[in-house]
């Protein structure tokens, strides 16, 4: 089988996997001495096809490496992605921000993914510790550092430091608060590789993850058509709503709520943006409140709030843009119960957080993220999701009132 299509079939599995996965999490790559095929910046694993990678000619993606940039952080950024750029064979496509990452790694196959399990002790406070533990010498770990050019050059050095130790490149890379690189000869390599890390965390996870969904509160009719209304003010939103005992458990107080105020990878703010409402009643003119504020503060509406009572609600401007929010900060609840087995979870600085807010490529993947989901379905939506005792006619009637279609998942 040629390298491409192996690259293909190891990418769409790992990205139909949410345990590997989410939204548009993850990046591989296949090299050879003169190129390097990695995933466009914007496509989705799950479905990537040939044409979702971008070739580059490594001799130019090279000089990356030796080439002095401004010292300025956006300046050296926009540096970077016109020499990534340039290093293009396919201009079409903008290869991914990690690109660099991909090439400075010796394997073949590279797969860079950000598993909830990983995450779960990555994103903790025991993180660095606790690999040396569990991985011993098998594992680079690598500080949490910005995305894009000074990463890279943080995750070069770390390669020529553990060669020079070692003997040998690490065939993982661990990185703080962000995700897991694995390289190898052959995607069957690789696949082993991964097996056997989730499996060693999982053994170590001292508290399981609760299972199961909450009852849906009996003042959903009047709470959730209100807060989508509240929430359209720029613009019609669709409202997907979650209430399982794990959100249950973070929504029962602010002190627990607490625990997931601040994203823990780059991911969730791209998708979820970095600050979400939480109240600890259904009560409306307290709700409307906290929006007004959340709008005045922010200028645009909150994508999610957690309200005690009522679950996770994620605002979308459609139904496939919804659930790509409520699945990534789904995902980061479980990173921060898992990671309780690692000492507590481990946020991302207000100072990392608005280096990705402000980062044009991660912008630009918000936009190519927002043009993908667009039009998938109906912008007026409300979609109800956990254990659906009571949801009957009354209440489909009353957001019907509101102008919503109704999609019930169990």
């Amino acid at each position: 089988m040629k390298a491409i299509n192996q690259l293909v079939d190891i990418s769409q599995y790992y990205g139909r996997d949410s345990r590997y996965v989410i939204a548009g999490g993850g990046n591989t790559s296949y090299k050879d001495a003169d190129r390097i095929c990695v995933k466009a910046s914007g496509h989705s694993l799950a479905t990537i096809t040939e044409d979702g990678f971008a070739v580059l000619d490594r001799a130019l993606l090279n000089e990356i490496s030796v080439k002095k940039y401004s010292d300025d952080a956006a300046e050296r950024e926009e540096q970077v992605k016109n020499d990534l750029a340039a290093a293009s064979l396919t201009k079409d496509r903008r290869p991914s921000v990690e690109t660099s990452m991909h090439n400075a790694i010796n394997s073949p196959f590279v797969v860079h993914l950000h598993p909830t399990m990983v995450n779960a002790l990555m994103c903790s406070q025991n993180a660095e510790k606790t690999t040396a533990q569990l991985f011993g010498d098998s594992v680079r770990y690598i500080p949490y550092t910005d995305p894009g050019y000074v990463l890279f050059k943080k995750v070069e050095t770390g390669i020529a430091d553990h060669e020079a130790k070692h003997g040998a490149e690490p065939q993982i890379i661990m990185l703080q608060n962000h995700g897991i690189f694995v390289g190898g000869d052959t995607i069957e390599e690789i696949m082993g590789i991964y097996d056997a890390v989730l499996s060693k965390i999982e053994n170590a996870i001292t508290e399981p993850l609760p299972a199961g969904d909450s009852m849906i509160a009996d003042d959903i009719t009047e709470v959730v058509p209100a807060i989508r209304m509240m929430l359209s003010k720029d613009g019609l939103k669709t409202l997907k709503v979650s209430n399982t005992l794990l959100s249950q458990y973070f929504l029962q107080s602010q002190q627990e709520a607490d625990k997931i105020s601040r994203p823990f990878s780059p991911d969730i703010i791209v998708y979820c943006k970095s600050e979400y409402i939480y109240s600890d009643t259904t009560d409306l003119e307290v709700i409307g409140e906290k929006i007004g504020q959340y709008y005045d503060n922010h200028g645009y509406m909150p994508k999610v709030l957690l309200i005690k009572g009522i679950g996770v609600i994620a605002a979308g401007d459609n139904a496939a843009g919804a659930q790509i929010i409520l699945d990534v900060f789904e995902d980061m609840m479980k990173i921060a119960w898992l990671s309780q087995s690692f000492g507590g979870g481990h946020p991302m600085t207000r100072e990392q957080i608005d280096f990705i807010d402000n980062w044009e490529v991660e912008n630009y993947r918000r936009k190519v993220s927002a043009g993908a989901t667009a039009g998938r379905a109906e912008n007026k939506t409300i979609i109800v999701t956990g254990a659906a005792q009571g949801f009957g006619e009354g209440i489909a009637e009353c957001l019907i009132k509101q102008g919503a279609n109704i999609v019930v998942a169990d």
